[in-house]
């Protein structure tokens, strides 16, 4: 009887150390521990989860209600942009004054509004920043469309920001770090215009230069 025991035992054993331990997903492991961080720091925003992409919008300027939303568009959007990470640390700017306390300004750097292409089949924004812009919000229960004037601030994983590779500015972008590629990043941006034909508009602007200027 002993003997048997002892083998139903062996086999336990056996059996129990040939069972694998049950594989976490990395990506549903950020979603559970980004909606932990935004249920203790902004629970107001927990309704504002966008399923596509998996993020949290907060809007801080709805922008020109008379001004054509840019959803759905293809357009070329002009945006300024600074991302920190979930401490509040800077990793990339494209305001001066920022730069200019980090102490990464340099007067080499163009500090713009970044100018970038958004459109249905192909764009060359940062991921979360194109959904958040290109796909139609839902903000407190109802839809919501970007449009000129629109401030937002996203909570993003890193599945939709750059990848393994991070988020590091440079030429003057920089910031107090790097971000590291698997950590989620908080992302102000400001929607300053779009264009359909850049071509056609920067026309525009030349001319009117030198109308204002001795004519053309």
């Amino acid at each position: 009887m002993k003997r048997i025991l002892a083998i139903s035992l062996l086999l336990g054993l056996l059996l129990a150390s040939c069972v694998e331990e049950p594989k976490i997903d990395f990506k549903d492991l950020e979603q559970r521990s980004l909606r932990a961080w935004m249920e203790k720091y902004h629970p107001e925003l927990i309704d504002n989860y966008q399923e596509e992409g998996g993020y949290y919008v907060e809007v801080l300027d709805y922008g020109c209600v008379d001004s054509l939303p840019i959803t759905g568009k293809d357009v070329w959007l002009w945006y300024d942009f600074t991302g920190r990470d979930l401490d509040g640390n800077v990793c990339e700017t494209r305001s001066w004054e920022l730069a200019y306390q980090l102490g990464t300004y340099s007067e080499y750097a163009h500090y713009v509004p970044t100018y970038r292409f958004s459109g249905a089949e192909s764009h060359n924004l940062q991921e979360g920043s194109y959904l958040a812009t290109f796909n139609e919000l839902t903000i407190d229960g109802e839809p919501f469309n970007v449009r000129y004037g629109t401030k937002l601030r996203l909570y993003l994983p890193s599945s939709i920001i750059a990848g393994d590779s991070g988020v590091e500015g440079d030429g003057g972008y920089e910031g107090q770090y790097a971000l590291d590629g698997n950590k989620p990043m908080i992302m102000d941006m400001t929607v300053y215009g779009h264009v359909t034909n850049p071509v056609a508009y920067e026309g525009e602007c030349v001319d009117a230069f030198a109308n204002a200027n001795g004519g053309i």
